[in-house]
C-alpha cells in the first residue's frame, strides 16, 4: 500500500512467515523434536520533507507463536523507528536513525535438547527462553567536496535481557546452555576519508575505526576494545572495472563470553561492464597460504579456546555475474522494508562455540 499525504507519503504492509521443523538427534539418547514458529507483521511508514529536513517514521505490530510439544508461547511487540535528515548547505549532510526492536529466541536454542560435544561438555537449549529488546542509533555526519569527502559515524547499539551463553556444572559435565542475560552494548566510532583523483574512474576510501563491546552476564562481565582499519580501492576505465578491499587487524566479535576472530581478508577484482550485464573475477586473500580463525570463550568455569586452519580459503577464486532484466511494461512499486526470508535451521549444534 503506498499513499500521498500531506506532505509526506504513507506506505504500508503486511508480512507473514510459518515454518515447521521436524530436526531428529542422534546420539547416545534420540530425540525427534518438531517445532511449530510464525511471525506476523503489520507496518506503516510515514516519508517526508520539510525545506533541509527530511524524515521517515516507522511503526511495526509483530506477533511471534511457538510451540514444541506441550510448551507453547504467543508474544506480541511493538517496533518503531525513526530517521531524521538536515542538509544545511549542499555538502554537508547530517543523519541520526534510531531503531526499536523486538528480538525472538531462536528456535534452535528452544529445543529442549542436549548435544554431547566432547566427554566432558554438553550443549542443552532452553524453552524458557523469553523475548528481548534492542535499541540501535546511528549518527552520521557527511563532508563532500566532490573530489574529497568525509563521512563520521557514531553508532550505539543496546540490548536488554540478551539471549547468551552459559556455563554450568552439573554431575561432573559443563553444560553450556543460552539464558537471558543482563545486557549488552556495542558502541561504533569511525570516520571514511575518500578520495577521487580522477572523476569517477579512481576511487580510494581509509576508514579507521574503534569497537567497544560490553556483555553484562547474570554471572560475569566481559569487555573488549578492538581497533580496525578498512582500505578501498575501485578504479574503472571504459568498461573495465578494477576492485581491491582489506580489513586489518583481523575479523572479531564479542558477544556474551565468546570472542570470535578471524584473519586479515583482502580481495583483489578486476571486471568488464555493460549496460544489461556485468562480470568481475578475483582472488581472496590472494597474499596469504593458510587463513586462521580464532575463537575464545571466557567462562569462569571451563574456558575454551580454539584455533581453526585452512588452506581452502586462501587464493579463493571468485565470479561475480549480474544480470539487469527489465522488459515489458514497468510499474512503480513500494521498496520492500522486510525480508521475507527464513534462514533458522532450528538446529542445536553440538560444538563448541
Amino acid at each position: 500500500m503506498r499513499k500521498k499525504l500531506g506532505q509526506g507519503t504513507l506506505t504500508g504492509g503486511l508480512r507473514h512467515l510459518q515454518s515447521y521443523t521436524d530436526n531428529r538427534y542422534e546420539g547416545k539418547d534420540a530425540m525427534d523434536v518438531i517445532l511449530k514458529q510464525a511471525e506476523s507483521y503489520a507496518y506503516a511508514e510515514y516519508k517526508g520533507k520539510i525545506q533541509n529536513w527530511g524524515y521517515m517514521a516507522n511503526l511495526s505490530l509483530n506477533r511471534f507463536y511457538y510451540s514444541q510439544r506441550d510448551n507453547r508461547s504467543e508474544r506480541y511487540g511493538l517496533q518503531p523507528s525513526l530517521l531524521v535528515s538536515y542538509n544545511p548547505v549542499d555538502n554537508l549532510h547530517f543523519r541520526y536513525h534510531i531503531n526499536l526492536k523486538n528480538n525472538a529466541p531462536s528456535i534452535a536454542y528452544l529445543n529442549d535438547v542436549e548435544q554431547r560435544i566432547d566427554i566432558l561438555q554438553t550443549r542443552r537449549g532452553n524453552p524458557n527462553l523469553k523475548s528481548f529488546r534492542s535499541t540501535i542509533q546511528d549518527f552520521n555526519a557527511v563532508f563532500n567536496t566532490g573530489i574529497c569527502s568525509i563521512d563520521a559515524l557514531v553508532s550505539y547499539a543496546y540490548e536488554k535481557n540478551p539471549i547468551m551463553e552459559s556455563v554450568i556444572y552439573e554431575e561432573g559435565m559443563f553444560i553450556r546452555t543460552y539464558e537471558n542475560q543482563k545486557s549488552f552494548q556495542h558502541l561504533t566510532a569511525e570516520v571514511t576519508f575518500k578520495i577521487k583523483p580522477w572523476k569517477d574512474h579512481i576511487s580510494l576510501s581509509i576508514t579507521p575505526g574503534i569497537n567497544r563491546y560490553i556483555s553484562t552476564g547474570n554471572n560475569y562481565l566481559h569487555t573488549y576494545t578492538l581497533k580496525e582499519l578498512r582500505i578501498n580501492l575501485d578504479a574503472s576505465y571504459k568498461n573495465w572495472l578494477l576492485n581491491f578491499m582489506t580489513i586489518t587487524p583481523p575479523n572479531r566479535y564479542v558477544y556474551g563470553e565468546q570472542l570470535l576472530k578471524g584473519d586479515l581478508m583482502h580481495t583483489l577484482m578486476i571486471g568488464y561492464k555493460q549496460p544489461a550485464w556485468s562480470i568481475m573475477a578475483g582472488i581472496h586473500n590472494p597474499f596469504m597460504k593458510t587463513y586462521r580463525s580464532e575463537n575464545e570463550n571466557w567462562s569462569a568455569l571451563n574456558p575454551v579456546k580454539s584455533d581453526i586452519h585452512s588452506t581452502n580459503m586462501s587464493n579463493t577464486i571468485v565470479v561475480k555475474l549480474n544480470f539487469n532484466l527489465n522488459f515489458g511494461r514497468q510499474y512503480k512499486g513500494a521498496n520492500k522494508r522486510i525480508q521475507n526470508m527464513d534462514t533458522d535451521s532450528g538446529i542445536l549444534q553440538g560444538t563448541k562455540e
